[in-house]
């Protein structure tokens, strides 16, 4: 675009909301993932993005063979009547322990996520998105989407699990997995505790701001 490098910030890319405070979510972890009996979807709604209805295929085709757990879905404002009537569609003992919400604050997600073994969002189109950060911090093991933004920043098995949004049975497998291997998750939070710290840690995303706004502004004094 013309520019000299000289005027690009090397700050790169940071999560939407200027970081993660690490210190913070840390507190909200409730013990490691394999004692956690919780799955937390936090992208329950159709949206250009992401669609919900493979993922409650997943579930129909994973209810009865799930650990017991309590799975909580979140809207973007009000669950979607669309969805709800799919919900309906899932058996009776799984909508029993699903609990449909609809948005609610920030603080509440982060210490479901605290108390959550999974997390659970795959997309269509995503960027680098701030669940992910966020769950990876409280312990909670993420099941993403293979995109290109979120495969250069994590690694299957590792950091997390891969299924595509349009694949329930991709889905139910990778949420299985999950739900059952307890050396899998624990393994993953404590790397994933590491990951977060030195990528998006907020206090380091801090300095790295005020130093270059300080730089800048001596070059141009």
């Amino acid at each position: 675009m013309g520019l000299d490098e000289k005027q690009v910030s090397e700050i790169g890319s940071v999560p939407g909301t200027g970081g993660v405070d690490v210190d913070l979510l840390a507190e909200f972890s409730q013990g490691n993932p394999s004692t956690r009996q919780a799955i937390v979807w936090p992208k329950a709604y159709e949206c250009p993005q992401s669609s919900a209805f493979p993922v409650l295929e997943a579930f129909k085709l994973l209810s009865h063979r799930l650990p017991p757990c309590d799975v909580y879905m979140f809207g973007s404002e009000k669950i979607q009547y669309a969805v709800r009537l799919w919900f309906q569609t899932l058996p009776a003992d799984f909508r029993a322990r699903a609990n449909l919400v609809d948005r609610i604050p920030r603080e509440e997600v982060l210490r479901l996520f605290g108390r959550a073994r999974v997390m659970l969002a795959p997309a269509l189109a995503d960027g680098v998105p701030n669940s992910l950060y966020e769950a990876m911090a409280t312990g909670a093991f993420p099941i993403v989407s293979p995109l290109e933004t979120i495969t250069s920043r994590v690694t299957a098995e590792k950091n997390v699990l891969f299924a595509r949004n349009l694949y329930p049975e991709e889905i139910a497998a990778q949420l299985l997995r999950a739900m059952t291997d307890d050396a899998l998750v624990d393994n993953a939070a404590n790397e994933n505790r590491r990951l977060v710290k030195r990528t998006a840690d907020r206090d380091q995303i801090r300095s790295r701001v005020v130093e270059f706004y300080e730089n800048l502004a001596q070059t141009n004094a």
